[in-house]
């Protein structure tokens, strides 16, 4: 089993406060998150979900370990229905000059097959989501057609756990 964490970064034009906002705002679509919302409190041990806006089909289900708003947020994370072993995900918020850094840093994937070897391009593509939103105010045309086709087939996927 290939477990090396996953680090991904981005910097972005805007305040800590505004990038914390962004990743820890519950209860509303998350365009950077792949149209998704987060469900749960963000406070040490609660549990947590991204779901479709309707909150039929969940994607992804952890506990949140620790919340240093707006600094630090660390969760459990797995994907519902792929069988895959529960890591853990530490976002951090760093001020850099003209803005923040923010670095994802996802532990305990396999990633040498399935969900894993695609966990990578996933954070690569919502933290560059993240810093497009954070700037301009919301994704690319590429990424809302995205967006579009997977709500055209949301009805065939599995509704997750």
């Amino acid at each position: 089993m290939a477990e090396k964490p996953i680090v991904v970064r981005v910097d972005i034009r805007a305040s800590a406060e505004a990038a914390w906002n962004e990743i820890a705002k519950t209860g509303v679509v998350q365009r950077a998150y792949f149209d998704t919302v987060l469900f749960g409190e963000l406070k040490p041990g609660a549990e947590y979900r991204y779901s479709t806006p309707d909150g039929k089909r969940t994607f992804i289900r952890g506990r949140v370990l620790e919340v240093d708003p707006p600094r630090r947020l660390v969760t459990t994370f797995r994907f519902t229905g792929k069988g895959e072993p529960e890591g853990k995900v530490t976002t951090e918020i760093e001020p850099i000059p003209g803005g923040v850094r923010v670095t994802v840093t996802h532990e305990g994937l396999d990633t040498a097959k399935g969900t894993g070897r695609r966990a990578e391009g996933g954070w690569k593509s919502i933290l560059g989501n993240l810093k497009r939103v954070l700037e301009t105010g919301d994704v690319s045309a590429g990424m809302k057609f995205q967006y579009f086709l997977m709500r055209l087939f949301m009805p065939l996927m599995p509704k997750g756990e």
